[in-house]
């Protein structure tokens, strides 16, 4: 009984040691500076995940980007046509979600948007059509320099993100999001050790079986 208590022990050792890894990933929306394209690529940090954000016009054509860096409060990307290079109401900017909704399951998701001042404010949406801004999720908004807090579900349903000025104009500063990589819901990944302890555990089940009682 005890050796076969002590195989049990093994084998359950390294099934508890199973786990998904989390990683916290964050998107800098103020780098590269100066005036970009229609469309622009964002690397996370750490490096793993990389999203691109689009420029639109309100009738859905391109515009040109510009990454912003005008000290405190005001930093972040936005619009080469606006007088402050910030987004304003005469478009919206779309952050493509495939590769984060691919990366694995999203645990915590949250966006930075900066230089809302007293007058101003923005509008967030969700969508599934390039050149659209989609559902309205957050109106109005007025946070600004904080962390935002959003659905972890939006990447699955939606593949934009999109933000644009409700009021003036404001930057979209950075996004981070926490992610459980390869966890497919959920599901569990060993750890090098966990393959050590499983071949251990059924090495010593195997000769305490073969062993007199």
């Amino acid at each position: 009984m005890k050796h076969r208590m002590l195989s049990i022990c093994l084998l359950g050792s390294a099934t508890c040691s199973l786990s998904s890894a989390a990683t916290i990933y964050i998107w800098d929306f103020s780098t590269p500076t100066g005036t970009l394209g229609t469309s622009q690529t964002y690397p996370s940090s750490p490096v793993g995940i990389t999203l691109t954000a689009f420029g639109f016009l309100n009738n859905g054509t391109g515009t040109a980007l510009y990454g912003k860096q005008g000290g405190v409060d005001e930093n972040g990307l936005g619009f080469n046509l606006d007088g402050d290079h910030e987004i304003n109401t005469s478009g919206f900017i779309l952050v493509d979600l495939t590769n984060l909704k691919n990366a694995g399951t999203v645990t915590a998701l949250s966006i930075i948007i900066d230089s809302v001042q007293s007058t101003e404010s923005y509008d967030i949406y969700g969508s599934n059509v390039s050149g659209s801004l989609g559902t309205l999720l957050i109106g109005a908004g007025t946070s600004s320099d904080t962390s935002i807090v959003l659905s972890t579900t939006i990447p699955t349903n939606y593949q934009f993100l999109g933000v644009t000025a409700h009021s003036a104009n404001i930057l979209l500063t950075s996004m981070s999001a926490t992610v459980e990589e390869g966890g497919g819901g959920g599901q569990l990944t060993p750890e090098p050790v966990s393959f050590l302890l499983v071949g251990t555990g059924l090495m010593g089940a195997y000769f305490l079986r073969r062993r007199p009682v």
